[in-house]
């Protein structure tokens, strides 16, 4: 339960210019740094076991692995976010449909437009999202400075967007590595000739 009340996910891209599959976000506890073997060192322990599935599963398109899978390769990571001045908005939240899809939609896009609007001039806008299914409500930050610095790392949307190329209506690889999952063996083999 005390790990609840430290959930943050962080929200890297604009969902008006990508489609889900392409947004990207990180889930983290936030610790101070006295916490930190308390709450980091068990996870990052798992990491040798980690890169080991992660090892055995690499033959198989990200396409064509389930989201459980995807989950199971991803290493843990300790990061150093920096203290900074933010815009907060507050949003009633009910742990639902209806809430993900205000955020989504809402929410997370004004939020970025806004820390570009009122930030520091080039800010990288992510926002920064913490839930209480107790108190109902969820609160949202906009970093207006220092917005590279929660991309841990990571390209900037335009960077990402650039790297996957342009999104179509139809994704063959998708559909393939779908068709691949549900079809007979001996179907395999036309369904790589698609294009």
């Amino acid at each position: 339960k005390s790990v609840q009340k430290r959930l943050y996910n962080v929200y890297l891209d604009n969902p008006m210019k990508m489609g889900g599959t392409r947004q990207r976000y990180m889930t983290g506890v936030l610790v101070s740094d006295s916490e930190k073997a308390t709450f980091c060192e068990p996870l990052l322990e798992k990491n040798p076991k980690i890169e080991e599935v992660a090892a055995k599963q690499r033959h198989i398109p990200m396409q064509e692995k389930k989201v459980a899978e995807v989950f199971e390769e991803t290493l843990y990571q300790y990061v150093d976010l920096p203290s900074v001045d933010s815009l907060v908005v507050h949003f009633p939240f009910t742990n639902g449909f209806l809430s993900a899809l205000i955020f989504s939609y809402k929410i997370l896009p004004k939020l970025r437009a806004l820390a570009v609007e009122k930030g520091e001039s080039g800010n990288i806008p992510v926002v920064i999202s913490h839930c209480s299914i107790e108190q109902e409500m969820c609160t949202h930050y906009a970093p207006l400075v220092q917005g590279k610095d929660f991309l841990v790392g990571q390209p900037t949307t335009e960077e990402h967007l650039e790297a996957l190329g342009p999104e179509t209506f139809l994704d063959w690889e998708h559909l393939k590595g779908g068709a691949r999952k549900i079809s007979p063996k001996f179907m395999k083999t036309y369904i790589d000739m698609l294009p």
